[in-house]
């Protein structure tokens, strides 16, 4: 018996290799089937996201379990997967991981080397260093179909070129306990203008420059002709202990990511300094200081020149989070902006964060506490007409604005004006989610290291609601069925202005929010490898000065947004797999978006996309933006086999773009989740113009 069970345990571990929560299975056919899990049966849905999945363009669901959830894919052998866990919205790094490799952004990719585990070994430990590139090229031209007075543009051939965006990437440890990452920018270019450009450029001039660049000095070309376009965008260098971890970063190199509870408190897209200068030096306690007799101690102090995310200002931030298990989780974050110049650093502070945060888990019912408050110094002083100085601050990257300083003037209450937080309750069963929660953000509430309008992002607002509002607001959500799901998210928003005295006088409206949302399993229904997701997003404002542009013109009821996504598995050689989405989008003012984009993975590893949209004036609109009524778009993509596998695209598209911009991996769509995927500069962009793309994209 001793001998038949030492066979077994043998046999198995020569044909499945299990490192921490990632199994690694050889097949006969000499593919391997890699699974991956997530611990977490708690959670509402999670996804996959990865290199093989054009990360979250096209993350896969995962499957729940009793103990988490689950994901198996079959990979040729020679491949690494790179991945992350988005786990009910929240991306999440797989901390049991074979192996990592910095993300660029502060954090950790998963890393498998589905040989090294489905041969029996385990993945290298110790010193090493992993190269990576991120690479495209992608050509273009674009058309206008009617002439445009505005842009200064005839119809006909409007602009022509050849794109190309490439990153040298290395990461690790260079040697026992030193981490490093370095990232080179070898070339940047966003637009496809090298060629042709209608009225300044002739095609034969374009082309001349081509040819005799791409021999001589081919990188400089494709950078558009500027001086030094390749320099030094990622570096970080650090050391690891038992004690202490330390880690400094320059220019690109992004902030180490924090979070607490629900909130991002420092965004892992926060640059030391996106004008090429800027830095920061972050130090955390290891892993023997961390260990409480009661629990763990987290300590993070962080000085820097990025706290304007530009480099040119010196700041600081620093957080503590005691663990006390499943009844108590205490977090503290202080955020400081101070001087511009080394010699003044201490002499005026700007800005001042306090963050605090709790949860509790109670059986079943989980609390959560979130709470911040600003304080602001004098801003900088400017001249007004030419003769007056004033005091101006207005904090980086945030929607708040100029903000007054002295709040003591007006009156107590004003201070709320600094003040927001979030305080829920959750109970969750295996049928059942239900949260309650109230929500204040007072008018020039904000948080350092974290991005509102820069880069198309919103966590500011996303996170802490509307300026100058409070309200309470609910989440339900139970399976009626093994199949089927519903809920609803029903809001009740005022403004904060009655609570408020002059200077913040405004007149009081209430909005009443609703998003009803459903997930439709055909497979428990009938067998049938389908989902169908959907959602509303609904409004009603009791004051009729407050009604807004809607489908029918001017209402105090509106349809802000509604989205729909198929998807289905088949067992076929052919097709294997299709998503169709449909997104209606009222956010514009001025127009209506209904749009349907599709994506069918064929076999062979090719993917098919295509779909339309209607772009309609809302009835009230004065809008005098030329625009195209239709659009339309087709592409295909496939990962090539060879030059180092990367993946082939070519798209057509006329009066709409629903891919992602060239330097975001130009395959993948953009969407918020399912609509308003259109920028405003989108439209105007493709308003009455056709183009066509081919590419190459590496992501190695």
């Amino acid at each position: 018996m001793k001998k038949l069970f030492a066979f077994i345990s043998v046999f198995l571990m020569l044909s499945v290799s299990i490192f921490a929560d990632v199994s690694v299975k050889k097949l006969d056919n000499g593919k391997y089937e890699v699974t991956f899990f997530y611990g977490n049966p708690r959670a509402a849905e999670v996804v996959i996201a990865g290199d093989f999945t054009n990360w979250q363009n096209g993350a896969e669901p995962m499957t729940k379990t009793d103990k988490g959830w689950t994901y198996t894919k079959v990979v040729p052998a020679g491949t690494t997967m790179k991945y992350k866990f988005i786990s009910d919205g929240n991306w999440t790094a797989d901390i049991k991981a074979p192996d990592t490799i910095d993300d660029g952004f502060g954090g950790l990719n998963g890393l498998v080397d589905v040989d090294a585990l489905g041969g029996g070994g385990a993945q290298a430990a110790g010193p090493k260093l992993k190269f990576q590139t991120w690479a495209m090229i992608g050509a273009q031209t674009k058309f206008d179909i009617q002439d445009d007075a505005a842009n200064e543009t005839t119809s006909g051939l409007e602009t022509a070129g050849i794109n190309m965006k490439a990153y040298v990437k290395v990461s690790g440890h260079a040697l026992p306990k030193v981490p490093m990452y370095i990232e080179v920018a070898v070339a940047e270019k966003d637009d496809f203008q090298n060629l042709y450009v209608q009225g300044e450029k002739d095609i034969v001039t374009g082309l001349k420059n081509m040819g005799v660049d791409l021999v001589c000095d081919p990188i400089s070309w494709f950078n558009g002709e500027k001086q030094a376009a390749t320099y030094l965008g990622h570096f970080k260098w650090g050391f690891e202990s038992d004690y202490v971890n330390w880690t400094t970063g320059y220019k690109y190199a992004k902030l180490p990511p924090h979070n607490i509870n629900d909130w991002i408190t420092v965004d892992k897209e926060w640059e030391a300094g996106y004008e090429q200068l800027g830095g920061f030096n972050y130090f955390e306690l290891g892993n023997k200081l961390q260990q409480l007799p009661f629990g763990t101690l987290k300590l993070a102090l962080a000085p820097n020149k990025c706290a304007d995310r530009k480099g040119s200002q010196y700041g600081f931030f620093g957080w503590v989070n005691l663990n006390l298990g499943s009844v108590a989780d205490i977090n503290f974050q202080y955020n400081t902006a101070l001087g511009k110049t080394f010699d003044t650093i201490f002499g005026h502070c700007y800005e001042q964060d306090f963050i605090v945060g709790y949860k509790g888990v109670f059986g079943p019912v989980t609390a959560k506490f979130n709470a911040l408050y600003n304080l602001y110094g004098d801003g900088d002083l400017s001249r007004v007409d030419g003769v007056t100085y004033v005091s101006k601050f207005i904090p980086a990257t945030s929607d708040v604005g100029e903000v007054v300083s002295d709040l003591s003037s007006v009156t107590q209450l004003a201070a709320l004006a600094n003040l927001a937080g979030v305080l829920d309750v959750n109970y969750s069963n295996d049928d059942l989610s239900a949260t309650v929660g109230v929500e204040v953000r007072g008018k020039q509430a904000g948080m350092m290291y974290v991005e509102e309008g820069a880069d198309e992002h919103t966590n500011i607002s996303d996170q802490l609601g509307d300026l100058n509002h409070w309200g309470v607001y609910a989440n339900v959500n139970g399976n009626v069925t093994s199949a089927l799901n519903l809920g609803i998210k029903p809001e009740l928003m005022m403004t904060l202005d009655k609570a408020l005295k002059s200077p913040y006088n405004s007149e009081d409206t209430l909005e009443i929010k609703a998003k009803p949302y459903f997930s439709l399993d055909f497979d428990e229904l009938m067998y049938v490898p389908a989902k169908l997701d959907g959602y509303a997003k609904l409004a009603f404002y009791t004051n009729e000065a407050d009604a807004k542009t809607g489908v029918f013109g001017k209402s105090q009821f509106a349809l802000k947004s509604l989205g729909l996504k198929y998807s289905m598995d088949f067992s076929n050689d052919i097709v294997k797999s299709v998503e169709v989405i449909y997104g209606f989008d009222n956010k514009d003012s001025d127009f209506l978006y209904n749009t349907v984009l599709s994506n069918w993975k064929m076999a062979k590893d090719i993917t098919v996309q295509f779909g339309g949209a209607v772009r309609t004036k809302n009835m009230t609109s004065t809008s005098t933006i030329p625009y195209s009524p239709f659009g339309v778009y087709a592409g295909v993509c496939k990962k090539l086999s060879v030059l180092a596998k990367p993946t082939v695209y070519c798209q057509f598209m006329y009066g709409m773009d629903p891919y992602a911009k060239f330097g975001d991996g130009p395959t993948g769509y953009r969407m918020d989740p399912y609509s308003s995927y259109i920028t405003k500069d989108g439209v105007k962009d493709y308003a009455n113009n056709y183009a066509a793309r081919i590419g190459l994209q590496w992501d190695l």
